[in-house]
């Protein structure tokens, strides 16, 4: 980061959802969103940055604990994001993250053309009481207003869960959304806030006139420039909370945090890294949740940075050998040779913090040979390299 260019976060997490029958369906409280918060909250301050806003409701019984302008309602989340287009300047980082319930609004959400932002919304502490959903639409165009208006390169992570479909997790695991079902119910706050939305829109709103389904405003955050967009899950898939060592918390904010903190803050990993990771470790635990990635991959997570990534894949064991997650379509050919690195080293950067080391040189395997190698390890062939998280 240059010495000029300022980060900035807006953190936003929803444990509390008032009580109410303005929806036809309803959101139970969640425990996991604002630790989730506090954890990057903690993390962002770690590496420096200082400009960090939260908008959380934690469960306070009848109510949140927190003021009125400081609840994660749509209102405040739109101040907010008009705050940091007002005080920011060009080239700055902006962080947004989002941990509570999300929902479809619409029964024809495009998936099938890996499009996993339109046709869905967050639900925001007021959803039952008549509160506006933020849809992914509108959340598209204030982010494309702050990288195409100021010129600023975004980071957005979504925590949430569309569907829940698909649950194979047991009862520890929290799904952040009502499991399976659709709120296409439209009250008077949603209006407003879709009407404001295509106002700041101006002259995009005939971009999305011919879309296959008017229904659905297509969101700019399906295929972003300047921006990148790591979600929980895909539009269909399942994402939730469960409890990771003393913490209760999502699974994509505990898992990214995790690979953040094993970097230095001059050696950060790329998004694309990051979301490798977390499908990785959710993987390993036999989990169905599978983040997806929209936008600029191979920046550095939330820094300004390009970053030349070197493909990876898992390692896993199979008997007396290790098994390379890779074919002939990824140019393998028996006789290969491949080096297997620990998960505690960064496989483009070397050793991380926390990490053995003292290990300067790498176990090698030869595909085809039987190698015994240690599972949680990570693989180079030439300038190719493939990795194990854990």
């Amino acid at each position: 980061m240059t010495g000029t260019t300022q980060k900035w976060a807006l953190l936003i997490g929803v444990n509390f959802y008032f009580r109410g029958r303005e929806r036809p369906i309803q959101f139970n409280h969640l425990r996991g969103c604002v630790p989730d918060v506090l954890a990057v909250e903690h993390y962002l301050k770690s590496v420096g940055v200082r400009n960090i806003t939260k908008l959380t409701a934690s469960d306070g019984g009848d109510r949140p604990t927190e003021e009125e302008a400081a609840l994660p309602t749509h209102r405040n989340v739109v101040r907010e994001l008009e705050r940091i287009a007002i005080v920011a300047n060009e080239g700055d980082l902006v962080y947004i993250h989002y941990s509570g319930h999300g929902i479809r609004r619409d029964r024809s959400c495009p998936d099938d053309e890996g499009d996993n932002i339109s046709g869905t919304a967050l639900a925001l502490t007021d959803v039952m009481i008549g509160g506006a959903y933020l849809t992914g639409y509108q959340l598209g165009v204030w982010v494309r207003s702050l990288v195409e208006k100021k010129k600023l390169r975004v980071t957005v992570v979504l925590d949430s869960c569309f569907s829940g479909r698909g649950l194979r997790n047991g009862a520890a695991f929290t799904a952040r959304t009502v499991v399976g079902e659709i709120d296409d119910s439209v009250l008077p706050d949603d209006l407003a806030a879709e009407s404001a939305a295509r106002v700041a829109d101006g002259a995009n709103i005939d971009h999305y006139a011919g879309h296959r389904n008017a229904a659905v405003r297509h969101s700019w955050l399906s295929n972003p420039t300047g921006c990148t967009v790591l979600a929980a899950c895909g539009v269909r898939g399942f994402a939730g909370e469960g409890l990771f060592g003393s913490r209760i918390g999502g699974a994509l904010t505990h898992y990214m945090l995790d690979i953040l903190q094993r970097h230095p803050p001059g050696r950060l990993p790329t998004h694309a890294r990051v979301s490798d990771y977390v499908r990785w470790k959710l993987a390993s635990e036999a989990r169905s949740q599978k983040p997806v990635l929209h936008g600029d991959g191979y920046y550095e997570f939330f820094g300004e940075h390009l970053r030349a990534q070197r493909t990876s894949c898992r390692v896993t064991g199979k008997g007396p050998s290790v098994e390379l997650d890779v074919g002939r379509a990824q140019g393998v050919a028996k006789g290969a040779t491949y080096d297997i690195y620990p998960e505690t080293w960064d496989i483009d950067c070397g050793p991380l913090t926390g990490g053995d080391q003292r290990r300067e040189s790498a176990l090698t395997t030869t595909i085809g040979a039987g190698s015994a190698a240690a599972i949680n390890w990570s693989a180079v062939g030439g300038r190719r390299k493939f990795w194990n998280p854990g």
